[in-house]
């Protein structure tokens, strides 16, 4: 699921890490026209 941008993988990392990881994986959805928030 990470490689395809619907998660992130998590090892105790900071909320704020997770949160820029979760965008990435945002734009590259959108980018691939499979989400539009």
């Amino acid at each position: 699921m990470s490689d395809e941008g619907y998660a992130v993988p998590y090892y105790g990392q900071s909320k704020e890490n997770l949160a820029k990881l979760h965008q990435a994986n945002k734009q590259i959805l959108i980018a691939k026209g499979l989400s539009d928030v």
